[in-house]
């Protein structure tokens, strides 16, 4: 089942405030927001620029799998397209409904741009940029992660690992 976002004024606002560099300003700015865009963000944890992840990484519970996180060239290993790899090679499978424990994989323009974890009562907890764990209803999240949603069934951490060191050619 894919959702569309009915929610795009708020969006663009969060798409603002995330990319603020300053990160200890973001609680703030959620809060100031409110008054114009009701919403129920919180930050959950804050960022510690000492352990490097991504959603991905995040959200299959492979923070500190693989070190260094990122290429020379600064990209993450474990990205976006690898979660389209465990789609396409059918490792994470749809699910019609948002349930606990399932994945929330947002796209846009056909390309896959953010997933986080479903929670009891459909929230969602994932991580946004470089900064912190947010929990949020589905559509509070910022415009650039797109505006469809769908839900997969969550793999196994040792699986996906095992799945990525094979998705890169480190292991066949």
């Amino acid at each position: 089942m894919t959702e569309l976002d009915p929610n795009v004024s708020l969006r663009t606002e969060l798409t603002r405030i995330l990319q603020g560099i300053d990160l200890e300003k973001h609680s703030e700015q959620i809060a100031e927001l409110r008054a114009a865009y009701p919403n129920s963000v919180e930050i959950v944890q804050l960022a510690d620029l000492r352990v490097d992840f991504n959603c991905v990484m995040f959200a299959l519970e492979l923070i500190g799998s693989v070190e260094p996180p990122c290429s020379v060239l600064g990209r993450y290993h474990m990205d976006t397209n690898f979660l389209l790899y465990l789609i396409q090679e059918g490792y994470l499978l749809l699910t019609d409904k948002a349930k606990p424990g399932a994945l929330a994989i947002y796209s846009g323009n056909g390309e896959i741009r953010h997933v986080g974890i479903v929670l009891d009562g459909g929230r969602i907890r994932s991580k946004w940029g470089v900064g912190h764990i947010y929990e949020h209803g589905v559509w509070e999240v910022p415009d650039t992660f797109g505006g469809e949603i769908r839900y997969f069934d969550a793999i196994n951490p040792d699986k996906a690992f095992a799945l990525f060191r094979i998705f890169k050619g480190w292991e066949s």
